[in-house]
């Protein structure tokens, strides 16, 4: 979900018409099971694919705006289905499928392995991805995983059926400003606007992909002991030193499943660390990516 407070680091608006990085679109585009979607890449470096979280398409472009990336990595982007001018998300919404359109990125732009960053709900994607395709994911890097599968997730759950509820009842935007209003406080709007132009504006139209598509795929989603011990690839899990209680148990739970788990903590940022506090999370991404041992 995207946060309440503007970004550290360089810069903070995107110029309509863009994505803010100065990328350059796949010339080829990106088709992934008959679905057209839109990619773009930027710089030279080690691959790094970013896959969007829910709610907010844009909550990574302060994030890849960060000089020390662009010093480093090749970003690689894409709009998932159901955002922006992405074509609609097919229902019931399905983490394997996500998995499969972040793989069609890769092939679309020419990059037989990379390192994969998940943002919050798009943990999963980034997960799926590895285990289904492990030969194509050099790293993870999870930012603020979902405490969906941690101790104490019955209140994660809760939280997100009463969503759900309130979906059915008043419809998605009413659902996605109350959320909003509860995670990011009451002047979500301008905080959002002053980062990205437009952004609040444009979750709201997206509202319907995350409470028909993204939410119940993540709810519906499992990670087994036994099928994550497959992992062999470095992990860097990054989280908010002030991401609250919900996510207390995260941290623990991730380097018990997978040992080779290094944590990095971001000094007074919350769960929205990515948009919130992009060049330390820009520089602790950088020094991983130079570290993990390449395949």
């Amino acid at each position: 979900m995207a946060a309440a407070t503007a970004p550290d680091g360089e810069g903070s608006a995107t110029p309509p018409g863009g994505d803010g990085t100065g990328a350059d679109a796949v010339p080829s585009g990106v088709r992934a099971d008959g679905a057209a979607l839109g990619a773009r890449a930027r710089g030279e470096g080690i691959p790094l694919l970013l896959v969007p979280t829910t709610a907010a398409a844009e909550h990574l472009d302060p994030l890849a705006r960060q000089p020390r990336l662009a010093g480093t990595a090749r970003i690689l982007r894409y709009r998932r289905r159901g955002y922006g001018a992405s074509p609609p998300a097919p229902r019931p919404g399905s983490l394997v499928r996500e998995a499969a359109d972040a793989l069609a990125v890769l092939d679309a732009c020419g990059t037989g392995s990379a390192h994969v960053l998940g943002d919050s709900f798009s943990v999963a994607i980034a997960l799926e991805l590895a285990l289904a395709h492990p030969g194509r994911v050099r790293g993870l890097v999870l930012v603020e995983p979902p405490p969906l599968l941690a101790p104490g997730a019955e209140h994660f759950l809760a939280a997100n059926r009463e969503l759900l509820d309130l979906h059915e009842s008043l419809g998605p935007v009413a659902a996605l400003e109350a959320l909003q209003d509860k995670v990011a406080g009451p002047h979500w709007r301008e905080d959002l606007d002053a980062v990205v132009p437009g952004m609040s504006e444009r979750i709201l139209l997206d509202a319907p992909t995350v409470f028909a598509v993204d939410i119940p795929a993540l709810l519906a989603w499992t990670l087994p002991a036994e099928r994550a011990a497959a992992l062999s690839c470095p992990v860097l899990h990054i989280e908010g030193e002030a991401h609250g209680p919900l996510f207390a148990t995260v941290g623990d739970w991730l380097r018990g499943l997978l040992p080779q788990t290094r944590t990095a903590v971001i000094p007074g940022a919350g769960h929205d660390v990515a948009f919130t506090h992009p060049a330390q999370v820009a520089a602790e991404i950088a020094g991983f990516l130079t570290q993990a041992a390449p395949r």
